[in-house]
């Protein structure tokens, strides 16, 4: 399935890009390459969500993507905002 099909039948699906190389371990994960879009599709916990990419369909670490839209890495209803990238914000602005 094609990262852009996968959006458009899922409209809670968000795009994503791939910040660092991820090597899928199992078999229901999906390895990333650097700049990649990703559809995201679920997002079970702050650690792992769960997409589609041009490897395929699986598990990636959240850490390794930044949603569009996002000012951090692996920010969405997955995973809140630590204290420090809060404060880090607030000195910024």
């Amino acid at each position: 399935m094609a990262a852009t099909s996968a959006g458009a039948e899922n409209p809670d699906a968000v795009t994503a890009h791939a910040l660092y190389v991820y090597a899928a371990d199992d078999p229901d994960e999906t390895s990333l390459a650097v700049g990649e879009e990703i559809i995201v599709l679920r997002r079970p916990n702050a650690q792992w969500w769960y997409g589609v990419t041009q490897a395929g369909e699986g598990f990636f670490p959240a850490e390794y993507v930044k949603a569009a839209g996002s000012a951090s890495p692996g920010v969405g209803r997955g995973r809140s905002r630590t204290v420090a990238e809060q404060v880090l914000d607030e000195a910024t602005s």
